[in-house]
């Protein structure tokens, strides 16, 4: 079902009451071209505490990219399609299923920052519950390193994936693994990793595939403890975690 189509706005926002599982989203920029827009998903509750799907707005590229990592790559519909689109991809809600809704809860979904000269479509996708009873939803964590900050190690245990700013100016990573060991990484070093675990980023509509991303890197951090950051002290990184919840911890599912 379509829940977004717009051109010429810097903000929207949908809600709808069915249950989905997937977002299918659609523009006419490159996947590159991306920059200031944002996304924000809360699963709204009668009677119970709402759930901050990304906790506050994140970046919309970060957004996909942690949803996409080790799996399917982002695609587009081909310039010969009746509907052209540069970048096409499905964003996963759950990997089980749909997220329950119970009476009147409702998703709101929340695009900003967008580019007025472009087009934004948003499709809410019902997949089959495959598991219904240790059914999940995917949470997004946004964290930030300050210009300021020189040496910093963030947790991202029990995490899946990690988005991570692609800086020359990171001069040193260095991951705490869950089996205690500790692993010293230029950045150049953490891109091919990346690229080791998932070569298949972007099929662009003109045929082109490309195995990464300008400015980002992807890690799978599902045996990562944690990750030390050691740059120079100008400039801000940011850091999208996903993990993945049990809707019953979540209060999400009643039986």
């Amino acid at each position: 079902m379509n829940l977004i189509d717009t051109t010429g706005v810097e903000k929207v926002s949908t809600t709808t009451l069915n249950e989905i599982g997937k977002l299918g989203f659609y523009t006419d920029l490159e996947f590159n071209a991306l920059s200031t827009e944002t996304i924000q998903i809360i699963v709204e509750r009668n009677g119970a505490d709402n759930i901050n799907i990304t906790k506050g707005a994140i970046p919309l590229k970060d957004y996909i990219l942690a949803l996409t990592y080790g799996k399917d790559a982002i695609g587009s519909f081909p310039t010969a399609h009746y509907e052209t689109f540069r970048t096409a991809v499905i964003c996963e809600l759950s990997d089980s299923g749909n997220i329950e809704l119970v009476g009147s809860d409702k998703i709101v979904i929340s695009l900003a920052n967008l580019q007025v000269a472009n087009r934004y479509v948003l499709d809410g996708i019902v997949t089959e519950d495959t598991n219904p009873d240790t059914s999940d939803i995917y949470i997004l964590e946004e964290k930030i390193i300050s210009a300021d900050q020189k040496d910093v190690t963030i947790s991202v245990d029990n995490s899946e994936v990690v988005v991570l700013d692609d800086l020359q100016e990171i001069t040193e990573v260095n991951i705490m693994h869950l089996n205690g060991r500790t692993t010293k990484h230029s950045m150049r070093e953490l891109r091919m990793i990346s690229i080791d675990n998932d070569p298949l980023a972007y099929v662009k509509n003109n045929g082109n595939v490309v195995s990464s991303y300008i400015g980002k890197i992807q890690l799978d951090t599902k045996r990562i403890k944690s990750i030390n950051i050691v740059k120079s002290p100008t400039v801000q990184v940011r850091m999208i975690c996903l993990f993945d919840v049990q809707m019953q911890n979540l209060g999400l599912i009643k039986h």
